[in-house]
């Protein structure tokens, strides 16, 4: 687990390039680079307010119409996650630049609206991304959907901060209850059986970073 936490402040670092093309991050005593660039005046700026709007228009409001046994409606949602996302345009990575695991899922979105803006999330927070990877272990090509179900089940499991267990539970009986519209599920269906699983898998350079968050990164191997 990275470690310079434990004993300063801050240490330099310097971002190069990977084989790939890919940015990576060396800091000074740790042993793996750290995958991707953060960029924190976008992760506290404009992706501050994507993320939102996605979590407010899309998965709360629609938590509160099913409460209500209402029908999901989110066009007027995407509507206005598309126009802030408009407003990102410049600041996302070419594909070139992306991490190996975004880049395999922009490869294989066939929205390119939710391509650009999932791969420009997965690619500047690292917590989202690295929970789509850990889970992505539970996700099979047979079953999309019901792998899916599982793979949430677990990531809750996984989640040590009751706040992010009640985020997990929301993004899951949401995205449940999407899927039901046959569009929706089709998309979610060919990424799945069109991406390499592989690619998406947690690297050692990956859990080294990911145990430093709130997560249990070895569940179900490891109980703690």
């Amino acid at each position: 687990m990275v470690g310079y936490w434990k004993t300063k402040a801050a240490v330099r670092a310097k971002v190069t390039e990977a084989a790939d093309g890919s940015f990576q991050m060396w800091m000074e005593g740790e042993k793996y680079p750290f995958p991707g660039f953060p960029r924190s005046h976008l992760l506290f700026g404009k992706l501050s307010p994507l993320k939102h709007e996605i979590k407010t228009r899309i998965f709360n409001e629609s938590w509160a119409n099913l409460e209500e046994n209402k029908p999901l409606d989110i066009k007027d949602a995407l509507d206005s996650i598309y126009a802030i996302a408009r407003d990102c345009k410049y600041d996302m990575l070419p594909y070139f630049r992306l991490c190996p695991a975004v880049k395999e899922m922009y490869k294989n979105l066939s929205h390119e609206q939710w391509r650009d803006i999932l791969a420009f999330i997965m690619q500047e927070d690292d917590a989202y991304r690295w929970r789509f990877q850990w889970m992505s272990q539970y996700l099979t090509k047979k079953d999309p959907i019901g792998s899916f179900d599982k793979a949430m089940e677990m990531l809750e499991h996984a989640e040590i901060v009751g706040d992010m267990k009640e985020r997990v539970r929301l993004i899951r009986r949401v995205m449940n209850e999407l899927f039901k519209d046959p569009i929706i599920a089709q998309y979610w269906i060919d990424f799945v059986r069109n991406s390499d699983l592989k690619k998406y898998r947690l690297t050692k350079a990956d859990k080294f970073y990911f145990r430093a968050k709130y997560f249990k990164v070895d569940f179900p191997k490891y109980e703690y």
